[in-house]
Protein backbone atom coordinates (compact mmCIF):
# COMPACT_ATOMS: atom_id res chain seq x y z
CA UNK A 1 0.00 0.00 0.00
CA UNK A 2 2.94 2.67 0.59
CA UNK A 3 5.24 3.23 -2.08
CA UNK A 4 8.78 2.08 -2.20
CA UNK A 5 10.03 5.68 -1.85
CA UNK A 6 7.88 6.31 1.08
CA UNK A 7 9.08 3.55 2.94
CA UNK A 8 11.06 5.56 5.74
CA UNK A 9 8.36 7.50 5.72
CA UNK A 10 7.96 8.85 9.35
CA UNK A 11 6.52 11.98 11.77
CA UNK A 12 9.67 12.08 13.15
CA UNK A 13 11.51 13.32 9.42
CA UNK A 14 9.02 16.64 10.10
CA UNK A 15 9.34 19.51 12.75
CA UNK A 16 6.18 18.55 15.30
CA UNK A 17 6.22 21.69 16.26
CA UNK A 18 5.53 22.84 12.53
CA UNK A 19 3.37 19.94 11.77
CA UNK A 20 1.22 20.70 15.47
CA UNK A 21 -2.47 20.83 13.57
CA UNK A 22 -1.46 17.50 11.82
CA UNK A 23 -0.79 15.66 15.20
CA UNK A 24 -3.60 17.00 16.73
CA UNK A 25 -5.53 15.59 13.94
CA UNK A 26 -4.01 12.22 14.15
CA UNK A 27 -5.20 12.79 18.15
CA UNK A 28 -8.43 13.60 17.51
CA UNK A 29 -11.53 11.01 17.20
CA UNK A 30 -10.91 10.80 13.85
CA UNK A 31 -14.05 11.76 11.79
CA UNK A 32 -13.11 14.91 9.46
CA UNK A 33 -10.98 15.97 7.36
CA UNK A 34 -7.22 16.48 6.98
CA UNK A 35 -6.57 18.64 4.01
CA UNK A 36 -2.63 19.01 3.25
CA UNK A 37 -1.60 21.53 0.57
CA UNK A 38 0.91 22.80 -0.73
CA UNK A 39 3.90 23.41 -3.85
CA UNK A 40 5.00 20.55 -5.84
CA UNK A 41 8.14 18.53 -3.64
CA UNK A 42 7.19 20.03 -0.70
CA UNK A 43 6.25 16.90 0.96
CA UNK A 44 2.65 16.67 1.11
CA UNK A 45 2.85 12.65 0.28
CA UNK A 46 5.71 11.72 2.70
CA UNK A 47 3.36 13.45 5.65
CA UNK A 48 0.97 11.35 4.07
CA UNK A 49 2.59 8.46 3.95
CA UNK A 50 3.87 9.38 7.71
CA UNK A 51 0.05 9.76 8.69
CA UNK A 52 -0.92 6.20 7.51
CA UNK A 53 2.05 4.80 9.01
CA UNK A 54 1.59 6.21 12.41
CA UNK A 55 -2.35 5.07 11.83
CA UNK A 56 -1.08 1.54 11.17
CA UNK A 57 0.36 1.32 14.30
CA UNK A 58 -2.99 2.47 16.00
CA UNK A 59 -4.50 -0.27 14.59
CA UNK A 60 -6.48 2.00 12.27
CA UNK A 61 -6.69 0.84 8.55
CA UNK A 62 -6.03 3.19 6.02
CA UNK A 63 -5.90 2.94 2.12
CA UNK A 64 -3.87 5.29 -0.06
CA UNK A 65 -4.60 6.00 -3.83
CA UNK A 66 -3.74 9.26 -6.11
CA UNK A 67 -6.78 10.63 -7.50
CA UNK A 68 -5.55 10.29 -11.12
CA UNK A 69 -5.88 6.52 -10.67
CA UNK A 70 -9.65 7.18 -9.42
CA UNK A 71 -10.08 9.11 -12.90
CA UNK A 72 -8.09 6.86 -15.13
CA UNK A 73 -10.88 4.07 -13.11
CA UNK A 74 -13.78 5.73 -13.64
CA UNK A 75 -12.69 6.31 -17.25
CA UNK A 76 -12.50 2.94 -17.54
CA UNK A 77 -15.74 2.03 -16.87
CA UNK A 78 -18.00 4.24 -18.74
CA UNK A 79 -18.89 2.03 -21.96
CA UNK A 80 -17.28 -1.36 -20.49
CA UNK A 81 -19.81 -3.99 -20.23
CA UNK A 82 -17.52 -5.72 -17.34
CA UNK A 83 -17.09 -2.61 -15.26
CA UNK A 84 -19.17 -0.90 -12.73
CA UNK A 85 -18.35 3.13 -12.33
CA UNK A 86 -20.98 2.51 -8.77
CA UNK A 87 -18.40 0.05 -7.93
CA UNK A 88 -15.36 2.27 -7.96
CA UNK A 89 -17.36 4.85 -6.18
CA UNK A 90 -18.54 2.33 -3.27
CA UNK A 91 -15.02 1.30 -3.30
CA UNK A 92 -13.44 4.86 -2.13
CA UNK A 93 -16.66 5.67 -0.17
CA UNK A 94 -15.35 2.58 2.74
CA UNK A 95 -15.86 3.71 5.65
CA UNK A 96 -13.99 0.87 7.69
CA UNK A 97 -11.11 2.95 6.08
CA UNK A 98 -9.39 6.33 6.43
CA UNK A 99 -8.83 7.45 3.28
CA UNK A 100 -5.55 8.93 1.64
CA UNK A 101 -6.00 10.99 -1.23
CA UNK A 102 -2.86 12.35 -2.92
CA UNK A 103 -3.00 14.35 -5.76
CA UNK A 104 -6.48 16.07 -5.77
CA UNK A 105 -6.13 18.65 -9.02
CA UNK A 106 -3.43 16.91 -10.84
CA UNK A 107 -4.67 16.40 -13.69
CA UNK A 108 -7.94 17.96 -15.13
CA UNK A 109 -10.68 16.53 -14.60
CA UNK A 110 -14.10 15.73 -16.48
CA UNK A 111 -17.68 16.93 -15.51
CA UNK A 112 -17.95 13.32 -15.12
CA UNK A 113 -15.10 12.79 -12.95
CA UNK A 114 -15.73 15.66 -11.03
CA UNK A 115 -18.99 14.41 -10.03
CA UNK A 116 -18.05 10.87 -9.05
CA UNK A 117 -15.16 12.54 -6.93
CA UNK A 118 -17.62 14.55 -5.24
CA UNK A 119 -20.25 11.58 -4.76
CA UNK A 120 -16.68 10.49 -2.80
CA UNK A 121 -15.79 13.04 -0.91
CA UNK A 122 -19.57 13.91 -0.03
CA UNK A 123 -20.15 10.83 1.44
CA UNK A 124 -16.99 10.65 3.57
CA UNK A 125 -18.29 13.51 4.61
CA UNK A 126 -21.60 13.17 5.58
CA UNK A 127 -20.89 9.94 7.32
CA UNK A 128 -17.72 11.74 9.23
CA UNK A 129 -15.07 9.09 7.54
CA UNK A 130 -11.86 10.22 8.45
CA UNK A 131 -10.23 11.84 5.12
CA UNK A 132 -6.94 13.06 4.42
CA UNK A 133 -6.62 14.80 0.72
CA UNK A 134 -3.59 16.55 -0.21
CA UNK A 135 -3.06 18.86 -3.64
CA UNK A 136 -0.37 21.10 -4.61
CA UNK A 137 -4.12 23.63 -4.97
CA UNK A 138 -5.35 25.64 -2.77
CA UNK A 139 -8.64 25.96 -1.66
CA UNK A 140 -9.68 28.45 -4.27
CA UNK A 141 -7.76 26.64 -6.87
CA UNK A 142 -9.77 23.65 -5.86
CA UNK A 143 -13.44 25.46 -5.77
CA UNK A 144 -12.13 27.01 -9.34
CA UNK A 145 -11.14 23.18 -11.18
CA UNK A 146 -13.62 20.96 -8.87
CA UNK A 147 -16.49 23.39 -7.85
CA UNK A 148 -17.73 24.96 -4.34
CA UNK A 149 -19.01 21.80 -2.93
CA UNK A 150 -15.97 20.00 -3.03
CA UNK A 151 -13.91 22.67 -1.52
CA UNK A 152 -16.01 23.50 1.22
CA UNK A 153 -16.28 20.36 1.85
CA UNK A 154 -12.85 19.83 2.20
CA UNK A 155 -11.88 23.19 4.07
CA UNK A 156 -14.86 21.63 7.13
CA UNK A 157 -11.86 20.17 9.02
CA UNK A 158 -8.30 20.62 8.98
CA UNK A 159 -6.30 22.54 6.46
CA UNK A 160 -2.84 22.60 6.48
CA UNK A 161 -0.56 24.08 4.13
CA UNK A 162 2.80 22.92 3.98
CA UNK A 163 4.65 25.79 1.72
CA UNK A 164 5.94 26.55 -1.21
CA UNK A 165 9.74 24.78 -0.98
CA UNK A 166 10.22 22.35 -3.75
CA UNK A 167 12.67 19.84 -1.61
CA UNK A 168 13.26 17.82 -4.35
CA UNK A 169 14.84 20.93 -6.25
CA UNK A 170 16.97 21.84 -3.14
CA UNK A 171 19.18 18.71 -3.48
Amino acid sequence: MIPERYKNASIECFNLYEIKPVIEWMKSDLHDVLLITGASGCGKTHLMMAICKELNKRCIKTAYVLFPEIALELRQAIGSANYDEMAVIKKYRNPSLVGCFDDLGANKPSDYVTESLYAIINHRYQECIPSVYSSNLGLQKIADLYGDRIASRLASGVVFNMGDKDKRLEK
